[in-house]
């Protein structure tokens, strides 16, 4: 099955490639407009000259030709590029949709998780007649109100369930920030 990421991306793909030959279309009818321009003057007064004065008018309309054919490649240029910061736009939100479906099936699987873990706890605590909670490191008296020093890090295990909530977060804020993205005007 073809994600909404990829159908995206690929109209992306179809949208550069397109606004690629409406440039080279572009360029190559500019240098032609330009190569006729240069040469009009020349050969308006060799067709005149020799009695042909259809043929001047044949230059004018051959000149006004290739600027249409200019402004036409020029404009499919620019709705190219319209489309394009779209499609930028729809893949952004396409991106930020599979982080937020991520995230969403891992606070799911953190609640299922927490829930087992309470159950097997609260077994636990049946079974032993004593509470039992998640242990926190040993705070020193030295490091009570510390002041400078040399650097101590303390590994704290933190429960699973925490984790996948807290990594269902980042994928929440990576959402937003794509959701904010803009594509840059020079696509």
């Amino acid at each position: 099955m073809v994600t909404k990421v990829e159908k995206a991306e690929a109209q992306l793909e179809t949208l550069a490639a397109a606004q690629q030959q409406a440039e080279e279309h572009a360029a190559r009818s500019a240098g032609e407009l330009e190569a006729a321009q240069a040469s009009v003057g020349d050969r308006a007064l060799d067709a005149q000259l020799a009695g042909e004065f259809e043929g001047v008018g044949a230059l004018g309309q051959q000149i006004a030709q290739l600027r249409d054919d200019l402004d036409v490649a020029r404009r499919m240029i620019d709705a190219a590029h319209g489309r394009r910061m779209d499609a930028h736009r729809a893949l952004y939100a396409a991106q930020a949709a599979e982080k937020r479906a991520a995230a969403s099936k891992l606070r799911r699987e953190a609640d299922a998780h927490e829930a087992r873990g309470n159950e097997l706890r609260a077994a636990l605590e049946a079974w032993e007649e004593c509470r039992y909670a998640p242990e926190r490191p040993p705070v020193s008296a030295a490091m009570a109100g510390m002041q400078g020093g040399s650097l101590r890090v303390i590994r704290v295990q933190t429960p699973k369930s925490t984790v996948m909530r807290m990594q269902a977060e980042e994928l929440e804020a990576a959402a937003v920030a794509l959701e904010a993205l803009e594509p840059a005007s020079t696509i």
